[in-house]
């Protein structure tokens, strides 16, 4: 049957060349550009489902207190807040934070004496349950030790490569340039390289220990270098989660604003000022429903997104009406060859399946009677 329609396939574009041209260049650029569409679109859609417990995480986000008159919601906290949620909300199991110490420089002298040294753009500082909150598998190391310790680093695969080739770098030291402070770190894992669709991006992993300006400002809600996470409990409310958040800044922020506005919370409330706590959902922080600052990258644009499925459906629309227009204008000899089918005896539920699969596979039309 496959030969068939494939005899009758060529028969009917050489006689028809426009026509069956128009048709095959129609449905193979509709298709090729909706199968492009839904790619891109699937893919921005599933940033960050790839976490274990993805949908009971959270990054807590707080209103933009930096900005005159913008109540956006702002990706960066200061270490108070996960002491603060932490006390006030039994619910969550699980807080870990991320601090963004900027461009640093690791070196690196390997058996011969040779240095390698690169600037690494992608680098994050982050406690010890950031393994416990997120998915990101380790090729060496344990999950619950390697950014335990001070000076303590962990590396991608891809990194590591750079540094040390195909050999285990798990012990090595190399020299870690911060600003005009230099220090000596020791590699104590490695792990897969990021997906390209996660939010949290690094090519190397510091020990937040090894910060002790941040152990320092842990009373401080102005200090807003870190983003925070937290894993709610299985089954939790998440309404009654929110709405103990709104009283958290008014009991917990009241020392950092005595401390650093001479201010109390009431009278920067009065003032027209807002300061509110709120839970944006991990797998939604790529594609927000409102406008958030981001602190490690910035978000996509969930309208280009959703512009992008309409006009896939408008070209598959355009190309399903193009198709049946041409086929309308074929009708007078469909209806002859139909004729001539019958004539020769064959059946109704035979004519249908015959049309049905001649469209399938070829898109084109029948063979005219002379054919037959």
């Amino acid at each position: 049957m496959l030969k068939n329609f494939a005899i009758l396939f060529l028969r009917n574009f050489r006689r028809q060349t426009l026509f069956s041209s128009i048709n095959l260049l129609g449905l193979t650029v509709s298709m090729v550009s909706t199968l492009l569409i839904y790619l891109y679109v699937s893919h921005e859609f599933s940033y960050d489902k790839f976490h274990e417990h993805a949908d009971r995480i959270y990054r807590v986000n707080q209103t933009f207190i930096w900005g005159e008159g913008d109540n956006n919601q702002f990706g960066s906290t200061g270490p108070g807040v996960a002491l603060a949620l932490k006390e006030e909300l039994p619910e969550v199991e699980l807080v870990s934070s991320i601090h963004t110490p900027g461009h640093i420089l690791i070196s690196y002298t390997n058996e011969r004496g040779d240095i390698l040294s690169f600037e690494e753009e992608r680098v994050l500082a982050v406690d010890s349950n950031f393994f416990k909150m997120f998915t990101f598998p380790l090729i060496h190391g344990q999950p619950a030790s390697v950014v335990r310790q001070a000076n303590t680093m962990v590396m991608t695969e891809q990194t590591a490569r750079r540094y040390f080739g195909d050999s285990n770098p798990v012990g090595k030291l190399v020299r870690v340039t911060i600003g005009k402070e230099e220090q000596t770190y020791e590699v104590t894992g490695v792990t897969e390289n990021t997906p390209q669709n996660s939010y949290i991006e690094y090519d190397a992993l510091l020990s937040m220990t090894s910060f002790p300006q941040v152990k320092r400002m842990y009373w401080s809600w102005v200090w807003t270098q870190l983003e925070t996470y937290v894993r709610l409990a299985e089954n939790n409310n998440l309404r009654t989660t929110e709405e103990k958040l709104r009283d958290i800044p008014r009991k917990h922020a009241e020392v950092t604003m005595q401390r650093v506005m001479n201010t109390s919370y009431d009278e920067y409330i009065k003032s027209g000022k807002k300061w509110e706590l709120f839970l944006q959902p991990l797998t939604s922080i790529h594609l927000p429903d409102n406008v958030v600052y981001n602190r490690l990258q910035d978000p996509g644009n969930i309208v280009i997104v959703y512009s992008l499925v309409g006009a896939a459906i408008f070209i598959v629309l355009l190309s399903c009406i193009n198709f049946i227009n041409l086929s309308t204008a074929q009708f007078t000899r469909k209806i002859k060859e139909a004729s001539i089918r019958k004539i020769l005896g064959i059946g109704r539920l035979e004519l249908i399946m015959h049309y049905f699969l001649a469209v399938s596979y070829t898109h084109l039309t029948l063979p005219t009677n002379r054919e037959v």
